[in-house]
């Protein structure tokens, strides 16, 4: 072009892309029977359909609620409109798209898929994350358990990016998975998790997280530990405070 070199990124490239495919796609939920997917209601090629890692990290954390620790590895979106597109590409892509090309990787990962229906996983790989949210947002509980057993954690984690709070309320409201050997997480039973975070994981701000949380009188509970540092002494620390919370109140026993 009159001499000069058109240098297209490849992040330009999939943003126009999606763009592209929202214009000439409409995506239809698939049924929950897990039948392949209408080919002719997706687009030809799935957004994030590259084997670079990077690519498929700052699409997800542009896809999501601005969070500090995602600006501070560089993954955030710069605005609104940003946020928007890398959530039409996500919307986009195939299930089995981010299976193949996990955000990270690790013997954890491994040991966790391992517990997945691989026979389940397989059919729904051609689904996209739009079908999956319609899907969820509109099929019984029944369904719902039944389509879960083939979902990988990285792929929920994605697909509640693409959905609003009130989606997610929605959701939350008629779909139980109680905790084994408790009633906390069943329906109509109240109970709720107590996770603290400590931005230096200091004991005292652990400490009156928990305290704040009882302060609510939400039910049964379950304490969870979320350390910042994977230092071992940090760990440590926070393992600490919390137990020793359970033993002072006496909810070892309980």
């Amino acid at each position: 072009m009159d001499g000069t070199t058109m240098m297209i990124h490849r992040r330009s490239l999939l943003l126009s892309m999606a763009g592209a495919a929202l214009r000439t796609a409409t995506c239809v939920p698939g049924s929950c029977g897990f039948s392949a997917v209408d080919e002719s209601a997706v687009p030809s090629r799935d957004p994030l359909s590259f084997p670079d890692i990077a690519d498929v990290r700052r699409t997800l954390g542009a896809a999501n609620e601005p969070k500090e620790g995602d600006t501070i590895v560089g993954v955030a979106a710069k605005d609104a409109t940003e946020r928007h597109k890398a959530r039409e590409i996500l919307l986009h892509t195939r299930l089995g798209t981010i299976d193949q090309h996990p955000p990270h990787s690790d013997e954890l990962l491994t040991f966790i898929n391992g517990a997945l229906d691989s026979v389940q996983q397989q059919q729904l790989s051609q689904w996209t994350f739009a079908e999956l949210k319609a899907a969820l947002l509109s099929r019984p509980e029944a369904d719902l358990h039944q389509l879960r057993r083939g979902l990988s954690s990285d792929v929920i984690a994605v697909v509640v990016r693409l959905m609003s709070n009130a989606e997610l309320v929605q959701l939350g409201a008629r779909l139980f998975n109680p905790l084994p050997g408790s009633k906390i997480g069943s329906r109509g039973y109240m109970g709720a998790r107590i996770q603290p975070n400590s931005p230096t994981d200091h004991p005292d701000d652990i400490r009156w997280q928990v305290f704040d949380a009882f302060a609510y009188a939400v039910g049964d509970i379950l304490v969870g530990t979320n350390p910042v540092s994977s230092e071992p002494q940090s760990v440590l620390a926070v393992q600490n405070c919390l137990s020793d919370i359970l033993q002072t109140f006496q909810l070892t026993e309980i």
